[in-house]
C-alpha cells in the first residue's frame, strides 16, 4: 500500500484521473513488490490511497482490513519512533477502532527492525519494575486477611491511585516525575 498525499483547497478523490493516482513510484515501488512476491510464492495486493493525512490513510486501511501489522520503510524525514507515535495517535483518533493492538514494524535499508505496538497493550516491563511490583505484593500478602492478593491487583491499585492523582493538584508535578525516569528505564 502506498498514500497519495493530496493537498490544497480543492483536493478531492473523485475527481483523479488514474494517471495522477498512479504515479511512476508507485509504479516502481508495486513492480519490486510483486517480483518479490513471486519469488517466495506469496499473493500480494497493491493499494494505493489517496488521503490527505498519510498516518489516517495507512491506520483506516489497516482497520478496514483487519491488519494486525504494518509493515514500513524508514521514513526520509522522521525516526521510526516518531513514525510510530504518529500512527498510534491516528490509531487512537479512529472512531470504532478495534479493541486490539497493532503491531507496526518499520524496516531500515540495512534489514534492521524498529517494532511498536499501538493501542492498548501489555507494557514491556524492565526487570526493576517486576521487582518492585513483586516487593509490594510481599509486604501486603503479609498483612492478615491480604493472603489471596495477586500481583495484578498491585498493579490495578498502583494505576487507580494514579488516575486519582493525575485529575487532581498533583497533575503537574506527577507528569514533570514521569521525564525524569532514568534513561535505561524504557517501557
Amino acid at each position: 500500500m502506498t498514500v497519495r498525499l493530496l493537498q490544497g483547497p480543492d483536493t478531492g478523490y473523485r475527481d483523479l484521473d488514474a494517471r495522477e493516482l498512479f504515479t511512476t513510484y508507485e509504479q516502481r515501488l508495486f513492480s519490486r513488490v510483486v517480483a518479490v512476491a513471486e519469488k517466495v510464492g506469496k499473493p500480494v495486493r497493491l493499494l494505493v490511497v489517496p488521503s490527505t493525512d498519510i498516518f489516517q490513510a495507512i491506520v483506516r486501511t489497516a482497520m478496514q482490513l483487519e491488519t494486525v501489522e504494518i509493515v514500513a520503510g524508514l521514513s526520509a524525514v522522521m525516526p521510526p519512533a516518531e513514525q510510530a507515535r504518529r500512527l498510534g495517535r491516528a490509531w487512537e483518533q479512529l472512531p470504532d477502532k478495534p479493541r486490539r493492538q497493532l503491531r507496526f514494524r518499520v524496516m531500515d535499508p540495512q534489514g534492521k527492525t524498529h517494532g511498536f505496538l499501538l493501542g492498548a497493550h501489555t507494557p514491556h516491563l524492565i526487570e526493576e519494575d517486576v521487582e518492585l511490583i513483586h516487593r509490594l505484593w510481599l509486604d501486603l500478602t503479609q498483612v492478615p486477611g491480604k493472603e489471596h492478593v495477586h500481583h495484578r491487583d498491585v498493579v490495578h491499585l498502583a494505576l487507580t491511585h494514579l488516575e486519582e492523582d493525575l485529575s487532581g493538584p498533583a497533575h503537574d508535578q506527577l507528569v514533570a516525575a514521569f521525564g525524569a525516569r532514568p534513561a535505561q528505564r524504557k517501557t
